[in-house]
């Protein structure tokens, strides 16, 4: 028998919980694939599972009933609606819901990549430059943001 001491984020972008046993021996485990890096493109949140996330990234670690009842008040949401997100979304490895605590595994960033990764595969047959010029088609970037975006080129650049 083990139980969760507390939960800690390696290198790798997987989350790992520290496992105490009962002969005071401490392991290091993985919880779940879902939360490393390269099984991220899998990841795909709902709206409504976003939504309950963005709480408790803003939050946490949040007590459940409190999480119940910002989902109430932002949304209109139902406690019993609120546990059965909860259960189903820790079982798939997005969030601990432990001793009435509720913890994220997944890291907003994380999910915000794995969605627009998403989106430019399968919008644009991965193709970065067809989806940038899909985004300014009919926008005007400002000077800030130019230079902004430029600065973020040439970081990403590789060196030739």
């Amino acid at each position: 028998m083990s139980t969760v001491v507390e939960f800690n984020q390696k290198f790798d972008g997987c989350r790992y919980f520290v496992f105490q046993r009962q002969t005071n021996k401490t392991t290091y485990k993985k919880y779940g694939e879902r939360n490393c890096r390269r099984d991220m493109e899998r990841m795909k949140l709902s709206e409504g599972e976003y939504r309950l996330m963005e709480i408790i990234w803003d939050k946490e670690p949040i007590p459940a009933a409190r999480l119940a009842e910002d989902c109430n008040e932002r949304y209109g949401w139902k406690s019993s609606t609120v546990y059965t997100m909860l259960k189903r979304m820790g079982a798939k490895g997005y969030l601990v819901f432990e001793k009435k605590i509720v913890k994220s595994l997944i890291e907003k960033e994380q999910v915000d990549k794995a969605e627009s990764d998403g989106l430019i595969h399968k919008a644009y047959g991965d193709s970065l430059p067809d989806f940038i010029a899909s985004f300014l088609k009919d926008r005007k970037l400002s000077k800030a943001d130019a230079k902004r975006i430029q600065k973020m080129i040439k970081e990403a650049m590789e060196e030739e």
